[in-house]
């Protein structure tokens, strides 16, 4: 049973209580109001005639006005029910006031009853207390009937289905899944987050590689565990498409932490857990900037552009001396040592380490892993380090001759 339905069945028994709560108590007000109302029209009715004969002036008939009213309250002490067998067992009424003086105190439950009528030329005024005894067998007979089968209308009427569900089902459908099934998937969309459905909307959005997905699979897959926020649903995105539809590691791509790790040995690098292979020489720069920010810390891992006439031996060097130690290309080690390292060679570089990680994840997503650029005030050139902080770098299979700063420090220009 899955929480949509669980939630669903929790929801038909609240309602059924507050319906029968509701019946309860607009059955037992309506019977009320009617008998209270045939009890004004029998009083106002009968009470004239009977004290017609007293003096319309009542001022100093104490004991006459306590008779009354005792009176009053023993033709009231049991009043005829108009249907036996309903909400009420037994009524009874008694005299709250009679013009202006109390004769009793109202107590819980009683349900107070104004009435007036004429003596000549004075209006006499008199409140009553209605109590009535419940018939609970009937109430909860009659009202737990209507409840119930309010209850059983609710149940068995299709539950209305929101616009986003009826689309998210047809492009199901649309994917060869069973309507039935593809219903089951939907049932508790609503009450997802916004990453959550978004990330299933990613998902319908992703073309088949080979003309064929599981897709039922994938999207319960989702469902179970695709709960991520609308910052990770980028990264679920690009790791779906860089894997060929692979859920599960496009997950692992989305929830993976915020870094990057450089591979050595295969020239590969890792982005927020995405493995994408980077051409050899690219890849040696690329790691060269990694380095500078790892090590160079109180330089803050900036490297000042050489200028664009003349070459820089040093760094040149350096580069060819890191390319060699871990398997680079030979043609590229040779032009640093002869030809030191150029501003050009440089950018064009950068710009392609850019255009390979934007292929893969889009500028949006790439950003934060390229690198940042600022007018160097000694040289008045160009610097660039890596965007990232050194606390999101890693590097991985570097070889000894590495791991020494001095190897990779560039020299004061």
């Amino acid at each position: 049973m899955n929480r949509a339905t669980t939630g669903r069945r929790w929801r038909l028994w609240l309602a059924g209580l507050a319906l029968f709560a509701l019946s309860l108590a607009c059955g037992q007000w309506v019977a009320l109001r009617d008998i209270s109302r045939g009890l004004v029209q029998q009083v106002e009715a009968g009470l004239p005639p009977q004290v017609s004969w007293v003096s319309e002036d009542w001022d100093g008939r104490g004991q006459f006005l306590d008779h009354f009213v005792q009176t009053v309250n023993a033709d009231l002490a049991s009043l005829p029910l108009a249907r036996p067998l309903g909400p009420f067992r037994q009524c009874s009424a008694r005299v709250l006031a009679l013009e202006g003086e109390a004769y009793g105190t109202r107590q819980t439950g009683e349900k107070p009853v104004p009435l007036t009528w004429r003596q000549g030329e004075h209006r006499r005024s008199m409140a009553l207390g209605l109590r009535c005894q419940r018939n609970w067998p009937w109430l909860l007979a009659v009202h737990g009937g209507l409840a119930a089968l309010a209850l059983l209308l609710l149940a068995v009427l299709p539950v209305p289905v929101s616009t986003r569900r009826q689309d998210m089902q047809g492009r199901l459908a649309a994917q060869g899944v069973s309507a039935r099934q593809a219903r089951q998937l939907c049932a508790g969309l609503d009450h997802l987050r916004e990453g959550h459905l978004q990330a299933l909307d990613v998902l319908l959005g992703a073309a088949p590689e080979d003309g064929h997905r599981a897709v039922a699979q994938d999207f319960a897959l989702l469902l179970a565990q695709g709960d991520l926020t609308t910052t990770q649903v980028p990264w679920f995105e690009a790791g779906l498409r860089h894997y060929a539809g692979d859920c599960e590691r496009a997950l692992a791509v989305a929830r993976h932490d915020d870094e990057l790790v450089l591979q050595v040995p295969c020239c590969t690098v890792r982005v927020h857990g995405l493995a994408i292979g980077l051409s050899t020489t690219p890849f040696f720069y690329y790691l060269w900037y990694a380095r500078l920010r790892l090590v160079d810390t109180a330089a803050g891992g900036w490297l000042v552009n050489p200028a664009t006439h003349r070459a820089d031996p040093a760094q040149g060097a350096a580069l060819a001396d890191l390319m060699a130690a871990s398997g680079g290309h030979s043609k590229a080690i040779r032009d640093l040592r002869e030809k030191g390292l150029r501003a050009k060679t440089l950018d064009q570089n950068r710009s392609k380490i850019k255009d390979q990680l934007c292929a893969v994840l889009g500028e949006p997503l790439a950003a934060p892993y390229l690198f940042e650029m600022e007018r160097d005030e000694r040289t008045a050139r160009f610097r660039c380090r890596l965007a990232l902080t050194p606390a999101r770098i890693c590097i991985e299979g570097a070889s000894g001759a590495l791991k020494e700063p001095h190897d990779i420090l560039p020299d004061a220009l």
